[in-house]
């Protein structure tokens, strides 16, 4: 960690481990007859079921966890007892019996214990329907379903009272849903789950059950009529500005809190004259929400009473976000006795050209004294973004709707930095499409397809820049062009409705970019100037070519209550190659840090096995491979607290060998001796909106070590092991 990450973080520290010392030493005041509830178990006997719930699945329904202050309460028990066997019962257990019983363990605690016979459930065997209405039964069996599901991909048209599940209310439950959802999206706006009833017959024995699906009313068909869309207004007789109708929507708004009906309706699903569908009146729901020029979103649905044939009018409501928005900064730094000061200036503007396109556009400037004005630094930059609310390419319409919803991003920014020894220009610009599918929205993409990063140095201290080893200068002190484009995919299971009722969430992460390959080839074709490496210059600047690949992969095991298992999988490489045959830092790897290996500080690790002694600078302390490995097991102990216990392994490495980087290669006959391994713990302070975190890790193994062995434990002196890390969020 840094001298500024210190000096910033330590009263924080302090403040963490004062408020965790004075809770620790907080005790309860037992009255008399009272007692700490240390644990709570839940014992099964003689479980028979292989698909039997696990404790962790029964846990929620304990409504008093155990803990180091909490008090034990009979009434308290006793809800929890029922409530187990009420769950039980709607899991299928039908003959589930709970008994409870508190364990003395001392004068002071005790243990609830919930013995739970869940005994055998009954097996359905044979499922039959009788639908009266044969459009209903037409509706639930499509000839093509494929064709439905490209219009709702969430139905689903095969019964879930399958021969061999287990008969349950909560399948029957979830078959009503079924069954609701497919009539609600066909015009049935009246149609209940209670209009589905079942018939069980369970005389046949445990695995005999039968059971017959009935539905029995006859409900209407409704049409969509009349849709109205108020912008910033909430009575047609309060409109001051004039009404526009496209493609039978009628849109009614104020002039200042105008959005561009041709956007709107893309994000509308529904239709004049066209069937009422639930699905699509909430994917138009979730389109216009996405809007960032919107706060707030109604939806009046209303049966027109004057209409000739069932028919449903929707009034859609929103309330605008401020369209402009001012923010100012300003921020002390302090980094080795050295003051300094960064100011910004932000500007907001969420509706720029009238269809909810977002607009930021900040200026900052930071200032550093040094002791002298003329070795003080400063430095200043301007960045402006400009999204978009849908995918802007060429040939398409605006007005369509699309089974992706998606954004185009530009952004440019420009950072000039003035230093004693050198003056530097950075510029950057990039247009980035992101997207996900209504019916997936699991699944993300980002695309850039043009992605520019430019450094130019217009001055340069001749006297400093002879100091500099020619790898370094090579890194960071020449003048640099990278044009690239890149694809990111990413995979969230807490957001794919298939996986809502499991224990586990997945994280994946796949990223790939490439640079530099159109300006080579053009190089080349047109014969370029050559450096001294024979390396293409375009206009004088160094083009930087390269690939790079990221694979990351984090997931959580839920253990009950909001106690977890998380644990992480990261693979990164990153390959000079043709025009490069190196790369700035900036384009490589670190490791060690709050969400790398917690052993380590911030780029203290690596590369390889490379002696600590050659790493005198940052960069040396970089490589082209990363590996990362993390379990963390995360306990809840208070209802705000939260203790971690943890391991993390991994390392970086070099693509090929570098002298000043010796021993810092990927070697396949040595890497795995170079993985570093630490264990730690931390505590969690959960504020709901975000979470603080101090954890310290512990070396076990160093590659680098400069010891007899790399079993660091006993050798180092203990403050050299320990690493001490403050961070918001969890670390994966």
């Amino acid at each position: 960690m840094s001298r500024l990450s210190k000096v910033r973080f330590l009263p924080w520290v302090g403040v963490l481990c004062l408020t965790m010392l004075v809770g620790a030493c907080k005790s309860v005041r037992l009255q008399e007859g009272q007692h700490i509830l240390r644990a709570v178990k839940l014992n099964f006997i003689n479980p028979r079921d292989k698909e039997a719930p696990r404790s962790s699945d029964l846990l929620p329904y304990v409504s008093q966890k155990a803990g180091r202050r909490v008090i034990y309460n009979a009434s308290e028990a006793e809800y929890s007892q029922s409530a187990l066997a009420t769950a039980l019962y709607n899991m299928g257990y039908l003959s589930a019996h709970v008994r409870h019983s508190v364990d003395t363990l001392n004068h002071k605690h005790v243990r609830s214990r919930y013995d739970i016979d869940l005994g055998l459930p009954y097996r359905i065997s044979n499922h039959s329907e009788e639908i009266a209405d044969p459009i209903i039964h037409s509706l639930l069996h499509p000839s093509d379903s494929l064709l439905q599901k490209q219009d709702f991909p969430t139905e689903r048209y095969a019964t879930l009272l399958d021969s061999g599940a287990r008969l349950s209310p909560d399948l029957l439950q979830a078959e009503r849903k079924r069954i609701t959802q497919i009539l609600r999206n066909r015009g049935y706006w009246t149609f209940r789950e209670d209009f589905v009833r079942f018939a069980v017959d369970t005389l046949g024995g445990l695995d005999d059950a039968w059971v017959r699906t009935r539905i029995d009313t006859t409900t209407q068909i409704y049409k969509v009529g009349q849709i109205r869309f108020f912008q910033g207004v909430m009575r047609s007789d309060s409109i001051r500005d004039a009404v526009q109708r496209v493609e039978g929507i009628t849109f009614l708004s104020e002039g200042q809190h105008h959005i561009r009906p041709n956007l709107l309706v893309s994000k509308i699903w529904l239709r004049p004259g066209g069937l009422y569908a639930q699905d699509l009146l909430s994917r138009s729901v979730s389109a216009l929400s996405d809007l960032s020029a919107i706060r707030t979103l109604n939806v009046n649905q209303r049966i027109d009473s004057t209409a000739k044939t069932p028919t449903i009018n929707l009034d859609f409501y929103t309330q605008p976000e401020k369209s402009k928005e001012l923010t100012t900064d300003i921020v002390g730094t302090h980094s080795g006795g050295n003051l300094g000061t960064i100011a910004s200036l932000s500007f907001l503007h969420n509706n720029i050209f009238g269809g909810a396109e977002r607009l930021r556009v900040s200026a900052n400037v930071g200032y550093e004294e040094l002791g002298t004005a003329s070795s003080n630094h400063l430095s200043y930059g301007v960045e402006a973004a400009l999204r978009l609310p849908s995918l802007m390419i060429p040939f398409r319409g605006e007005r369509r709707q699309r089974p992706t919803k998606g954004t185009t991003e530009f952004t440019l920014s420009y950072n000039y930095l003035t230093r004693p020894e050198f003056r530097r220009n950075v510029f950057s610009s990039s247009l980035a499409y992101s997207w996900s599918q209504y019916r997936y929205p699991a699944f993300r993409y980002v695309f850039k397809p043009l992605e520019i990063d430019y450094m130019r140095f217009g001055y340069m201290d001749e006297s400093f820049i002879a100091t500099v080893p020619e790898y370094d200068r090579m890194l960071n002190y020449r003048n640099q062009l990278a044009v690239s484009m890149s694809l990111m995919f990413s995979y969230n299971s807490s957001l794919d409705v298939r996986r809502h009722s499991s224990p586990f969430l997945h994280n994946v992460r796949v990223y790939l970019q490439t640079a530099g390959n159109l300006l080579t080839a053009w190089s080349a074709l047109v014969k370029a100037p050559q450096d001294n490496f024979g390396a293409y210059m375009f206009n004088g600047t160094n083009i930087v070519q390269f690939f790079k690949g990221e694979l990351d992969y984090s997931g959580l095991y839920r253990l009950g209550g909001k106690n977890a298992l998380a644990y992480r999988a990261s693979l990164a490489t990153v390959v000079p190659y043709g025009n490069s045959r190196f790369l700035p830092v900036d384009l490589r790897y670190f490791s060690g840090g709050a969400s790398s290996l917690r052993g380590w500080r911030v780029r203290d690790l690596g590369p390889g096995s490379m002696s600590r002694s050659l790493g005198t600078s940052i960069f040396h302390q970089v490589g082209d491979i990363r590996l990362d490995l993390s379990t963390e097991l995360r306990l809840r102990v208070l209802p705000s607290w939260e203790l971690a216990f943890f391991t993390d392994a991994g390392n970086i490495w070099t693509i090929r060998k570098y002298k000043e980087q010796a021993g810092g290669d990927f070697d396949f006959g040595r890497f795995y001796k170079e993985i570093a391994w630490n264990v730690g713990a931390g505590v969690r302070w959960d504020f709901d909106f975000f979470l603080l975190r101090l954890d310290a890790g512990l070396k076990l193994y160093d590659p680098q070590s400069e010891y007899s062995s790399r079993w660091v434990i006993g050798q180092a002196p203990f403050k050299d092991l320990i690493g001490v890390h403050f961070g918001i969020g969890y670390p994966f």
